[in-house]
């Protein structure tokens, strides 16, 4: 393949900003940022963009000074080059990835997807997806649960040689005193005493970044214990909790079998709308959030007769349960877009658009609600313009913490637009405060 490239691509300039834009997922990063991503000088890519936006593959936004360049997806040539570039089927890594996810949601962990019918043995799934929550942020946050529901099956003293030899020593330590933390299991940290190492100084993120506005988040929300191994991390205890109290997921096919079946029993026309995960998994299906059925409101039939009919459809234990009102942009249910599966009658099921579901991510700003909003966009590629307008439409009275609000903001755009939109946007934000 890659001799196949250079014959197509003999420029080594745009072979690698081809690549980063269409095969690595670099959208909507402006010329600085794909330079660092493609090692290219920004002239060089400064060229090139300007040749590949003459052919109508890529649109370039001036967004203050810099310029923002997304690949256009629906030119014809869209999808070949991502075939060509090898982004239209998974990697090896990707698939093994994949795997090691069906096989934790197999032996209970809370993962949205699908379970594997021959899943890795729980000792190798286990050591495998701690590997995993260095980047996986929604992995980290289920682990707890996993061992919580699976501690008394573990052969802990394997455990323990396999994260030693996989490195994952310290890892695997804050894990189980994080679960003993949140489950009221003192019993369990005595097996996390013995991975402790004195000579370990060098504070370290879960999951790795180098972003400095997730960074600041995480030494905001990071667990107590954790700073006990030296990590620090986007997600605080409660979510830690949440996750351990939570039953299996469902699936976005059976959530829709669920409206499917409430729809047969409605006789008058009724609108449910969905938030949360259950939102996002109807708008991107994926495994970025454990679908809870969230339902911030239901119009033509009351919330208790809703669940009532719901209930017998969704996996045991799943209730569904009445939204609080969600920090949002002011307007958000004029935009609501409909989602529910093909062929209902009576019933409408709706969900936040993108940008005002993204916002919702950001309202909470954890590690896998970005990870989550960021699955949207790579989905299909949110525009910064709209997020700033939806950001500026959310009622400061509604945030407990404005900063908060900010910082998880930015951390979004630095995800998505890359560190140097982020540190203009950030100057712009301050700016507007003044004014």
């Amino acid at each position: 393949m890659e001799l196949v490239e250079e014959v197509l691509f003999p420029s080594r300039a745009r072979r690698a900003l081809l690549t980063a834009l269409f095969r690595d997922g670099a959208v909507g990063s402006s010329v600085s940022e794909l330079a660092r991503r493609a090692g290219l000088t920004p002239r060089a890519v400064s060229v090139e963009v300007a040749r590949l936006d003459a052919a109508g593959l890529v649109t370039v936004e001036a967004i203050g000074p810099a310029h923002v360049v997304r690949p256009r997806t629906e030119h014809p040539a869209f999808g070949p080059l991502r075939a060509l570039l090898g982004a239209a089927s998974p990697s090896d890594a990707d698939r093994d990835d994949e795997a090691v996810r069906q096989s934790l949601a197999a032996h209970g962990a809370p993962l949205l997807g699908e379970m594997a019918s021959r899943p890795l043995p729980l000792g190798e799934a286990l050591v495998r997806g701690i590997a995993l929550a260095r980047t996986d942020a929604q992995v980290l946050l289920v682990l707890p649960a996993l061992l919580a529901r699976r501690a008394g099956e573990i052969d802990w003293a394997a455990l323990e040689e396999a994260a030693r030899r996989q490195k994952l020593k310290a890892e695997l330590g804050f894990l189980i005193d994080l679960t003993a933390e949140v489950v009221g299991l003192p019993a369990l940290r005595s097996r996390a005493a013995g991975l402790g190492d004195a000579r370990r100084r060098l504070q370290r993120y879960l999951p790795a970044t180098s972003r400095p506005y997730e960074r600041r988040l995480a030494g905001l929300r990071s667990p107590p214990c954790a700073a006990r191994w030296n990590f620090q991390v986007n997600i605080p205890e409660g979510a830690f909790r949440a996750a351990c109290e939570q039953g299996p997921p469902a699936t976005p096919g059976q959530l829709s079998e669920a409206f499917v079946a409430l729809d047969r029993g409605l006789a008058e026309a009724v609108t449910v709308t969905l938030v949360g995960g259950a939102a996002l998994a109807l708008l991107h299906p994926g495994r970025q959030a454990p679908a809870s059925i969230e339902l911030a409101s239901v119009e033509g039939l009351g919330f208790d007769r809703a669940r009532e009919l719901l209930r017998p459809h969704l996996p045991p234990g799943l209730e569904p349960r009445l939204a609080p009102e969600p920090v949002a942009p002011a307007e958000w249910r004029y935009r609501r877009l409909s989602a529910g599966p093909p062929g209902l009658g009576s019933l409408r099921v709706l969900v936040p658009e993108r940008h005002d579901a993204a916002l919702m991510c950001v309202a909470s700003g954890l590690a896998h609600d970005l990870q989550a909003a960021e699955a949207l966009h790579r989905a299909a590629p949110l525009r910064l313009g709209v997020l700033l307008s939806r950001y500026f439409e959310v009622d400061p009275d509604q945030v407990p913490d404005p900063e908060a609000l900010r910082l998880s903001f930015l951390a979004l755009v630095e995800r998505l637009f890359g560190r140097e939109t982020a540190t203009r946007t950030d100057s712009g934000l301050r700016g507007a405060a003044r004014s």
